[in-house]
């Protein structure tokens, strides 16, 4: 029987691999701007925690241009396909649920982790991109300014 695929030890494996090849993955490998850190590219929201950290490391071994990531649904919703060879990076969900215990009846939280397949944005080709929100002018802050 095979054994189960365990998110974690995937994820902790790249990065002793990045450290045995003199890799410092906590160190920002992303360029500023809403294409560089790792975020949905679909819905532009970032990500955070382990999962913000692997994906710049993953960005940033693999060379790719942007930090927009998508799953296969996120592709095809975009109308665009995955390049074919191309393979996924997993990322983690967590999610705590509440719940009453069986036996007291009490209220309880749960946590529950799921995993998710991701691409990033150059793996694929074809998606029509969402426009990004224009941004207004920036105004400086005056005590930020004097600092």
């Amino acid at each position: 029987m095979a054994d189960k695929f365990d998110i974690r030890d995937a994820i902790a494996g790249k990065f002793i691999e990045a450290l045995n090849a003199g890799v410092l993955p906590w160190r920002k490998p992303w360029k500023g701007g809403a294409n560089g850190r790792p975020h949905n590219a679909l819905s532009r929201k970032t990500y955070r925690g382990t999962n913000a950290l692997y994906l710049g490391l993953i960005q940033m071994l693999k060379g790719y241009p942007t930090g927009g990531w998508l799953t296969f649904k996120g592709v095809t919703a975009l109308g665009g396909r995955i390049i074919p060879g191309e393979k996924a990076t997993a990322v983690m969900f967590w999610k705590f649920l509440k719940t009453k215990d069986k036996v007291t009846g009490q209220d309880k939280t749960i946590p529950m982790c799921r995993y998710y397949n991701v691409f990033n944005v150059a793996q694929t080709e074809g998606c029509r991109m969402p426009e990004l929100a224009p941004t207004g002018a920036v105004e400086p802050i005056e005590a930020a300014e004097k600092i």
